[in-house]
């Protein structure tokens, strides 16, 4: 047996359609170099091992995910009739409604069926990424639509194994209401005990990934505003707005001719200078914000009209508009046209480069309304003076709303909000031929159609329209970083129809409007066979720490069924990009080998790959496509599986029991069956760093039992 394997043909053995089937060359050569009386293939898949077993005379067991074992949780040697002289494993490396939304990376949504490679969305970090590439395909699965609190406008679709990130709150049981457990509730104490004790719920949430047909009402779907950039917010450009030749640049102004002949009825040359950059802060982002709420800034052949559209009796915008139009952009008004039938007025401003800004930058018309990436990716002060310019312009004093029928506007609203640890909740009016009277600025006012209304908590309205900083309570979950949108109906129902996912170039997920979802991959269980996922398929790991967590335990049970002076192996590669990120590596025969006991690994063999799908794609740059994988072989020695587990547990600790369950499960597999003091004497073993970071590790242990094993009787535990 050569340290290098190189086998073009796969060989006449197992089923070629089967994806990620390993060579029988491999096999073959294996067999033929140790001379196994029984040979083991733990991951059978297209039955390649049998087949060559079957050739070779050898006596051989198959076993897989698809025939019942999952060896994440069940030991390969019951299932044996003796130890095995060889155990190989070669381990594997859902979908959105095509109407879902999915948010961008400032704010605007897109339908999923639109996103397209290179698109920038933001992933469950918040961090700002590329989609490298969209998937569609027709759905055979139920669709689940979640509805959250304080999304109102509409419902997340997805298909039954498509995965959500969720945090799993529980109610307060301090309060006299019925409200969830959060790291902000501060309450006396009283008979029971007090939330800042540290027995209060929330001091052991965690956030899991839930496929949709596992979610539940009081569950919270988590979303993330994006992280700081460092974009230049202090100045902006107005050409970087501007489409056409019909300008020019020179010493910081944007020359333009008023008209199509450039010379007056006179013949006098009619051409106009505008300052290019102006500086960005409270005062100008304010007029922003009223035109997002009141302005229109259509275009003509030869020119362009800015308006506001007030009451007449609203003196203190009309004034402050056109003094801020003056001082910054040094265009006086136009005109003051009083609108007939009616006491409004439209403040009018000439100017075809002005007008094209505020038309590209803001959207023009009122279901197109936008905010630009230099308010919301500015300063704190800047975006809420933005917000006060739009409340002063849609706001609502009696309701601390504002209504909007860009359905843009009404998420970067809401992504503001969020980035400044402010919560505003979002509904929708649905109703045809929709009339509602309100109180506008203290004046009667009728609003005609549908549209999009955001609600703030009392205080936060006051502190935006007003400047008046107040003390408020809002009714959001907040986790580290993001913030939770309550799970409050789940239905089921039938699609026939394609369904998309995309994939992001680092953090394998992507947000939508009412919480992150993870990418899709090629996953086995669920998909290749069967009609539901299985807990130890690795090809549903959502991250490399959970494949490396789950292909441990199986490594350890692998080892278990091999007899003394026996050989147990696996064949696995390396990882680029996907999950990882665009550009990254990560080596998986380097964290296999580590995570073993050094002194019976016997062999590296590279194995070459070929017929691979990346073998017809096209590399650009210096990227170093993989070629190969790695068949690592360890020759069991005389100690025990947990006798070497336990002899490790430093390590362990750092690789495996990163998690409490991954803890809980290494200990479990120990003990079969066990009373919690014994438990917790075995996971203070292999758990340190966990324990040093929750001084209520006990009552972390008991919840992860509660949901991952099985209570045999009070006080006894088994592996479920």
């Amino acid at each position: 047996m050569k340290s290098v394997m190189s086998f073009p043909n796969r060989g006449p053995w197992g089923k070629s359609s089967w994806r990620g089937n390993t060579s029988g060359h491999v096999i073959k050569e294996m067999i033929e170099h140790f001379n196994p009386k029984l040979f083991v293939d733990a991951c059978e898949g297209s039955g390649t091992s049998g087949d060559v077993c079957r050739d070779m005379g050898i006596d051989y067991v198959g076993l897989d995910l698809y025939k019942g074992q999952d060896f994440t949780k069940d030991d390969i040697l019951t299932q044996l009739p003796r130890p095995a002289d060889i155990v190989f494993t070669h381990p594997p490396y859902h979908c959105l409604h095509p109407d879902s939304l999915v948010v961008q990376y400032n704010g605007t949504v897109k339908k999923i069926s639109e996103i397209r490679t290179g698109d920038k969305v933001l992933n469950k970090n918040g961090e700002i990424v590329d989609v490298i590439a969209v998937a569609k395909k027709k759905n055979t699965k139920k669709m689940y639509k979640l509805k959250t609190r304080n999304m109102m406008i509409d419902e997340l679709n997805v298909t039954e194994d498509h995965r959500v990130l969720v945090l799993e709150a529980s109610k307060c049981k301090y309060k006299s209401q019925n409200k969830i457990c959060q790291s902000d509730c501060i309450h006396p104490s009283n008979e029971i005990g007090s939330c800042t004790k540290g027995d209060a719920p929330y001091h052991d949430y965690e956030t899991v990934w839930k496929e949709a047909k596992d979610i539940k009402t009081g569950d919270c779907l988590l979303y993330i505003a994006p992280k700081k950039q460092k974009f230049k917010t202090d100045s902006v450009s107005i050409s970087d707005f501007l489409v056409g030749d019909w300008y020019t640049l020179n010493n910081g102004y944007i020359w333009y001719q008023k008209n199509k002949s450039g010379t007056t009825k006179r013949k006098q040359k009619c051409q106009y200078g505008l300052k290019n950059t102006f500086a960005l802060n409270k005062e100008v982002s304010y007029l922003f914000g009223l035109f997002c709420a009141e302005g229109s800034a259509p275009l003509k052949t030869d020119g362009g009209t800015i308006y506001f559209s007030f009451h007449r009796d609203e003196v203190q915008y009309i004034e402050s508009v056109k003094n801020t139009m003056l001082k910054y952009f040094g265009i006086e008004c136009s005109n003051v046209r009083n609108m007939k039938d009616s006491n409004g007025v439209r403040v009018e401003f000439y100017s075809k480069p002005l007008a094209m800004f505020f038309s590209k930058a803001f959207g023009n018309g009122a279901r197109n309304k936008k905010i630009p990436d230099f308010i919301m990716f500015s300063n704190e002060a800047v975006k809420l003076s933005f917000l006060r310019g739009l409340l002063h312009g849609d706001g609502c004093k009696a309701s601390n709303s504002f209504d909007t029928t860009s359905r843009n506007l009404i998420e970067q609203v809401k992504m503001i909000c969020i980035s400044m640890g402010y919560v505003m909740s979002a509904f929708y009016s649905t109703k045809a031929n929709n009339k509602t009277t309100r109180i506008h600025n203290n004046k009667k006012d009728t609003v005609i159609g549908n549209s999009y209304y955001g609600q703030f908590p009392k205080g936060l309205f006051s502190l935006i329209y007003d400047n008046n900083l107040q003390k408020w309570h809002d009714k959001a979950i907040r986790f580290e970083d993001k913030i939770g949108f309550v799970v409050k109906e789940v239905e089921c129902y039938d699609y026939d129809g394609m369904v998309y996912d995309i994939q992001v170039s680092k953090g394998e997920s992507f947000l939508t409007p009412h919480g992150i979802v993870h990418n899709c991959m090629i996953e086995y269980s669920g998909n290749v066979y069967g009609d539901k996922p299985i807990y130890g398929d690795t090809s549903r790991c959502v991250s490399p720490e959970e494949f490396i967590a789950k292909s441990q335990v199986m490594l350890l049970n692998q080892r278990e069924a091999t007899r003394e002076g026996g050989i147990y192996a696996t064949l696995i590669g390396d990882h680029r990009g996907g999950t990882l990120g665009r550009g990254n590596f990560r080596s998986y025969q380097a964290d296999f080998i580590q995570m073993m006991p050094k002194d019976e690994l016997l062999s590296v063999t590279i194995k070459l790959q070929h017929n691979c799908l990346s073998d017809t794609r096209q590399y650009s740059g210096n990227f170093v496509p993989i070629m190969h994988e790695y068949l690592l072989l360890w020759k069991k020695s005389a100690k025990s599986l947990f006798a070497v587990s336990f002899d490790i547990a430093s390590e362990m600790t750092k690789r495996v029991a990163t998690t409490w369950r991954n803890a809980i499960r290494m200990v479990m597999m120990k003990l079969k069956e066990a009373k919690l003091s014994d438990i917790y004497a075995e996971v203070e073993k292999v758990a340190g760093s966990l324990i040093a970071n929750n001084p209520n590790y006990k009552a972390k242990i008991r919840q992860t039992l509660q949901k991952h094993f099985k209570n045999v009787e009070r006080g006894v535990w088994a592996v479920a």
